[in-house]
């Protein structure tokens, strides 16, 4: 043994430690915890590709929900699927009003109004009303009227102007004639200033009527509103 063993030896006893304490076991980390069931994130030689070849990770987006479009609803512009316009209290419309929906008017309207289905009107309309089936109520009307199966008319309504319709059931006041093909009905509180044609015609106790009545057949009936409307 020679100069350099004996002093790395003295060293060795001093502290304590042997050759082979100072060495760090393959499977140990530093912190001498033992590493298991760790892989390496990319290994080349199980695919033979580099690292800049390695496949992209697989994440997956996330899900969408389709949104259905109105098509898909039932709903197409241009066809009334029960939609409904409605012209609120203290609004004006100025102008022609032409809808495939049902219309509720509680403003007023200057200018004619057309629909394909029913109008309900509890405000004001100066201009002629076109519709499928209307409902009057409450209502103030300065103009031509034409319903093609129903027209209601109740409650403080007051209309200026002539009523063509199929079938009628008035309970205000008209001042104009009125043309009905099948149907006329008078409640107790309607007046009416103007001629009737009417198919057949059911007067209330109560009602009143000033001018002539006529009960024609539906043929006639129609013919003669078209020469009053004229």
């Amino acid at each position: 043994m020679g100069l350099r063993d004996n002093f790395r030896q003295a060293i060795d006893e001093m502290i304590g430690a042997k050759p082979n304490d100072l060495a760090v076991p393959d499977e140990q980390g530093a912190n001498g915890q033992e590493i298991v069931g760790q892989e390496p994130l990319w290994d080349p030689s199980a695919t033979g590709k580099t690292q800049s070849e390695a496949p992209e990770p697989d994440i997956k987006s996330p899900v969408s929900v389709p949104v259905k479009s109105l098509s898909n609803l039932g709903i197409r512009p241009g066809q009334n699927a029960g939609a409904k316009t409605i012209i609120t209290l203290g609004t004006v419309i100025k102008g022609d009003l032409a809808s495939q929906s049902d219309l509720d008017v509680q403003g007023s309207i200057i200018g004619n109004v057309k629909s394909e289905g029913l109008i309900r009107v509890t405000g004001k309309i100066e201009g002629d009303i076109a519709c499928e089936n209307l409902e009057l109520d409450s209502a103030e009307i300065k103009g031509q009227i034409s319903v093609s199966k129903h027209l209601v008319v109740r409650g403080e309504t007051v209309v200026v102007g002539n009523l063509l319709g199929e079938q009628m059931e008035i309970n205000g006041k008209i001042k104009g004639n009125i043309s009905v093909n099948a149907t006329l009905h008078l409640l107790s509180k309607s007046s009416v200033l103007g001629d009737i044609h009417a198919s057949t015609i059911q007067i209330d106790a109560g009602a009143k009527v000033f001018g002539h009545l006529n009960i024609t057949s539906s043929s006639e009936t129609a013919a003669e509103a078209n020469q009053i409307l004229e």
